[in-house]
């Protein structure tokens, strides 16, 4: 789980945990993977082509995600190398799984710089990302 340089500002194990998405190419899994290679079993949503309709269908319930995912079962099966996770990791595992694995969470998101190209000084609202609003939303109260 070191990080390491990977591909395209991504971590190394960040590739191998969730495979390589082919952005708006038909996902094929490499013929010879590294091991652990898209071991999280998430949906590669960016494997879908918009014009393909299998990527439209929605997937039967309790076959893929964290229900299916060898690195939730592995985390949740305490018999990898005695390793015990407790609960609440698990479920942000399983949480993050489900969410299709995102890279970075909010924080880190917001230490990103806004982007600066050409003419963005014409467009009516400026991309902002460390001074983003933060929206609250309602949830479960304590």
């Amino acid at each position: 789980m070191t990080p390491r340089p990977g591909h395209l500002g991504f971590d190394e194990m960040y590739w191998i945990l969730t495979g390589r998405p082919s952005w708006g190419n038909l996902y094929n899994k490499p013929k010879n993977p590294p091991p652990g290679f898209g071991f999280a079993d998430m949906i590669m949503v960016e494997g879908y082509h918009q014009r393909d309709p299998v990527a439209y269908q929605t997937p039967k319930p309790m076959t893929r995600l964290s229900y299916k995912s060898r690195l939730i079962e592995r985390a949740s099966s305490d018999k990898h190398h005695n390793v015990k996770v407790d609960p609440l990791s698990q479920r942000r595992l399983i949480a993050w799984v489900d969410a299709m694995c995102p890279y970075r969470g909010n924080e880190e998101v917001r230490q990103i710089d806004a982007p600066i190209f050409q003419g963005v000084d014409w467009q009516s609202i400026r991309p902002k990302i460390k001074n983003a609003s933060r929206i609250v939303r309602p949830g479960p109260v304590d």
